[in-house]
């Protein structure tokens, strides 16, 4: 089964506010791992963009639980809002 990778349509908004705010970005084509790989200072996290209404995957989830089973900072994202309050976060 071949599967290519649908991107929400608030992700594009989500990276240029990120990228201008000097956050490294990269776009994640996998099915069950979250759609983006950022880093900024010195810190990795990993974001899964959806929509007002988007909801998980079973296998995102099940992702989400090995995630924060493992202190490992993964975050669902909406908007660009949540995207920055997940760099305040990972500042404190």
């Amino acid at each position: 089964m071949i599967w290519a990778a649908r991107r929400d349509k608030n992700e594009r908004e989500i990276i240029d506010a990120l990228i201008s705010r000097g956050v490294t970005v990269y776009q994640v084509s996998s099915r069950d791992l979250p759609d983006l790989l950022i880093m900024s200072g010195g810190r990795f996290y990993l974001l899964e963009v959806k929509t007002k209404t988007g909801k998980l995957r079973p296998g995102q989830r099940e992702f989400f639980r090995l995630a924060d089973e493992q202190g490992a900072p993964a975050y669902v994202v909406r908007t660009v809002r949540q995207a920055l309050d997940v760099l305040k976060l990972g500042a404190t």
